[in-house]
C-alpha cells in the first residue's frame, strides 16, 4: 500500500522592529525639542517579536536632508531574546541655519546575524513649525487667506478650525475671531489654553471685531495691552501702518465683511500703535513686545485686505509680523527693512553656486557682514569687525553655512553693520 503522511515542525526566528523613539536636549534649553543650533539625544527603541534570540544586533540611525548630523556610528543592541526590548541613545546635531519646523527624516537599520534585519523610520520637528491658523471665526472670512498668504510665501503653515492638541508646537499662532454678530466668542477655557501658550514662549496675532470690546475678557486680552475707546461709527475702507514702527509705509484697501467700526483700540505700558484707518485715523491694531513673547491685536481681517504695489502685499506684511515676532533671536533687526541698499549691492542675485557682494564705504570704520536667514538666524559671518578704508570691497559667498554646508534654496539676508549704519541686502539662492 501507498500512502501520504504530513508533519509540522515548528520553526523559530527573531523578529527585529523598531519601536519608538524620545528625544532630550538637556545639554541645550531643556525644553524637550532640538532648535536649531541645539545638540541633542535621541533614543532608539527596539524589541525582537520573534521566538528565539537575535544575535549581534547592530542599530545604525540615518538622517537624510542638509540640516541635521547623526554623531553617533551605529551601536551594538547585543543578543536580544525573543520579547526582549532594548534602548540605545544617539547624538544628533542641528546646523543654526535649520529653519524653524523644519521636518527631519530619519531612518534606522537593524542588522543581526544570519541576514536578519529590520527598519523604521520617523521624523523630527526642529524647533517649532512657523505658524498655526486657528480659525474659529464661523464665516472663515480671513484664515483661509492669511494660510493662502503663508503659501504664497513659500512657508510652511496649518491650518485649523479646533484647539489642536499641543499649541507649543508653533512659534507663532494666528487666531482669527470673525465679525459683528457671526464671530466666535473666545470663552474662558480657550482663553487660558492661549495665554499658557504665550508664557510658554509663543507669539500671537489675534483679530476680531468685537473681541477688544463688547465681548468677555478671558485670560489671555490682557496680555495684549489693548484698551478699547468709543468713537463715532466709521468705516474700514483703507488701513495704513504707523510710521516709525515696523508697519511703516503700508497701505491696504479693506474689503471686509460688514466693514463698520464703533471703538478704536489704545496701547497699555509697552505696547504701541501699528495700524490705523486712513479717513478717520482710528487704530485698529496694536503690537505688544513683552521681551518673553509678543503680540498683535487688530480689529480688522488680515485675509480680507487687498494687495497694492510693494510693500502693501500681504505676503510682504506678513514678513514683516514675522519678522517683528522674531526679533529677539538675534542682534540682527530685519523689522525696517526695505529691500533697498545705497552700501551693498551683489551679483548675480538669484544665484546658485556663489555670489559677489560689493560693500561701498563712506568713511573708515570696522564693519561686520552677516549671512542670516529669513527668521533672522545667523548662517554665516563673512566680515567680522575688520576695519575697511572706505572704498569699494568685494566678498564672495559661496552658498554655504558657517558649518561648510551648502545652504537651502530660499531667501537670505546680507546684513551690514559699520560703525553709524546698517544696511540689508536681499539674497536669493535658486
Amino acid at each position: 500500500e501507498i500512502w501520504t503522511s504530513n508533519i509540522v515542525i515548528k520553526s523559530h526566528a527573531p523578529i527585529l522592529e523598531f519601536i519608538d523613539f524620545s528625544v532630550s536636549d538637556a545639554s541645550g534649553n531643556n525644553n524637550g525639542r532640538i532648535e536649531p543650533g541645539e545638540t541633542g539625544e535621541i533614543t532608539v527603541t527596539i524589541g525582537n517579536n520573534g521566538s528565539s534570540d537575535a544575535f549581534n544586533v547592530m542599530g545604525d540611525l540615518i538622517c537624510s536632508g542638509n540640516y541635521v548630523v547623526v554623531n553617533t556610528s551605529a551601536q551594538s543592541y547585543g543578543t536580544l531574546a525573543g520579547n526582549d526590548v532594548v534602548q540605545k541613545t544617539y547624538t544628533v546635531t542641528a546646523d543654526a541655519s535649520t529653519p524653524e519646523g523644519y521636518q527631519a527624516m530619519f531612518d534606522f537599520n537593524i542588522e543581526a546575524d544570519l541576514g536578519v534585519t529590520g527598519f523604521g523610520n520617523f521624523y523630527l520637528v526642529i524647533g517649532r513649525f512657523t505658524a498655526l491658523i486657528l480659525d474659529l471665526d464661523t464665516k472663515n472670512y480671513s484664515g483661509p487667506g492669511i494660510y493662502e498668504t503663508f503659501n504664497d510665501m513659500g512657508i510652511f503653515s496649518e491650518y485649523t478650525t479646533a484647539f489642536p492638541e499641543d499649541l507649543d508646537l508653533y512659534k507663532n499662532v494666528f487666531v482669527c475671531l470673525g465679525i459683528h454678530f457671526t464671530g466666535h466668542v473666545l470663552t474662558q477655557s480657550e482663553g487660558t489654553l492661549l495665554k499658557n501658550y504665550l508664557l510658554n514662549g509663543g507669539n500671537l496675532y489675534m483679530e476680531g471685531r468685537v473681541t477688544w470690546s463688547e465681548d468677555p475678557v478671558t485670560p489671555v486680552h490682557p496680555l495684549f495691552n489693548i484698551n478699547s475707546e468709543d468713537v463715532a461709527w466709521f468705516q474700514y475702507e483703507f488701513i495704513d501702518g504707523i510710521p516709525g514702527t515696523f508697519t511703516n509705509g503700508v497701505s491696504f484697501e479693506y474689503n471686509g465683511q460688514n466693514a463698520i467700526g464703533q471703538y478704536a483700540l489704545a496701547p497699555i505700558e509697552n505696547a504701541f500703535n501699528i495700524f490705523q484707518t486712513q479717513e478717520s485715523l482710528n487704530i485698529c491694531g496694536i503690537a505688544n513686545n513683552a521681551v518673553d513673547y509678543r503680540t498683535i491685536g487688530t480689529s480688522f481681517e488680515f485675509g480680507q485686505m487687498l494687495d497694492g504695489e510693494s510693500p502693501s502685499t500681504k505676503a510682504e506684511l506678513m514678513q514683516l509680523i514675522l519678522n517683528w515676532f522674531d526679533g529677539i533671536t538675534t542682534d540682527v533687526d530685519l523689522q525696517n527693512y526695505t529691500g533697498r541698499s545705497n552700501l551693498i549691492t551683489s551679483y548675480p542675485n538669484p544665484f546658485r553656486t556663489e555670489t559677489t557682494i560689493s560693500i561701498n564705504t563712506h568713511i573708515d570704520s570696522d564693519i561686520t557682514l552677516k549671512i542670516v536667514n529669513s527668521q533672522g538666524q545667523l548662517v554665516k559671518i563673512l566680515i567680522d569687525n575688520e576695519n575697511t578704508s572706505s572704498g569699494k570691497a568685494d566678498v564672495t559667498w559661496d552658498g554655504k553655512n558657517r558649518y561648510g554646508n551648502s545652504v537651502s534654496s530660499g531667501l537670505y539676508f546680507g546684513v551690514l553693520k559699520s560703525d553709524t549704519e546698517t544696511e540689508i541686502i536681499k539674497l536669493i539662492v535658486k
